[in-house]
């Protein structure tokens, strides 16, 4: 009855002490990847909008990392299919996506069931586009205040033009310097970017996002890659960490998906 007894604990702990070794030995082959990390090329997948700031940035990071890093367009579907093509590659850091606004508001309209904020690990946040706020001359109106007078005594007849307003976002564009942004102009607090960034699937190791973090680093010291960006129409971001990237990515979906909420938006 004892050597039964036994034999019945042994059997209970052998397969718990073979799970053991192999969250070890899982353990291991990681921290030897991240260690060896990257030993081959590096792909970016690009989906809605263009792809300079993934060229721009990744020649600087292949030149950084030792390996090439290659441009893939996966266009179609809103972005759907570049972003389910990166969630279910293998998180090795090895595939990454160019992350965008888009995203962000394809989330918030539920365009999309990934979500940038819990399907990917970020990295870094690369440029920013601010827009401007155009009228055409048709308008009667010479600065915002003007317009927004106009807008509320016609409702439904402004369309879109093409005379300089103001700048959507909280600062003003270098490309823009003379005019004032739309908070300046009275729009308290009104922030509207487009903007450029990489994420890993979300499993990626630490490790690895650490390097790539890095590696995209070394673009912002660089001053030849920060013209290139202006002449592309891009602003560099300032130097960021993932765990910033992380914090921009949430604020800028969450202010979608309010806007979203407070209109009633629903797609057709």
């Amino acid at each position: 009855m004892l050597e039964r007894s036994r034999l019945g604990r042994e059997k209970r702990v052998m397969p718990f002490a073979r799970r053991i070794a192999l969250i070890v030995f899982a353990l291991g082959v990681t921290c030897a990847s991240a260690q060896d990390f990257p030993n081959r090329y590096i792909r970016v997948i690009v989906g809605p909008g263009l792809d300079a700031p993934a060229r721009l940035f990744g020649a600087k990071m292949a030149e950084t990392l030792g390996q090439q890093v290659v441009i893939e367009p996966r266009p179609g579907a809103g972005g759907a299919v570049a972003i389910q093509a990166a969630a279910s590659a293998a998180p090795d850091g090895y595939t990454l996506l160019l992350a965008t606004a888009a995203y962000a508001i394809n989330t918030a309209l539920g365009q999309i069931q990934l979500d940038l904020r819990k399907d990917f690990a970020p990295i870094g946040l690369m440029t920013t586009v601010k827009y401007v706020l155009v009228l055409h001359p048709s308008i009667p109106a010479r600065d915002f205040g003007e317009l927004i007078a106009y807008a509320k005594a016609h409702p439904g007849a402004i369309n879109f033009a093409s005379r300089g307003i103001g700048v959507t976002s909280l600062e003003t564009s270098p490309f823009v310097p003379g005019l004032a942004t739309l908070a300046e102009l009275g729009l308290t607090g009104f922030n509207v970017l487009g903007w450029n960034g990489l994420v890993a699937p979300r499993a990626t190791p630490q490790a690895v996002i650490a390097k790539l973090s890095a590696a995209l680093d070394a673009g912002f010291d660089d001053a030849e890659l920060h013209k290139r960006v202006l002449a592309s129409g891009y602003e560099p971001a300032r130097r960021n960490t993932p765990e910033d990237f992380g914090r921009f990515i949430a604020a800028d979906t969450a202010k979608w998906t309010a806007l979203v909420a407070k209109i009633n938006l629903k797609m057709q």
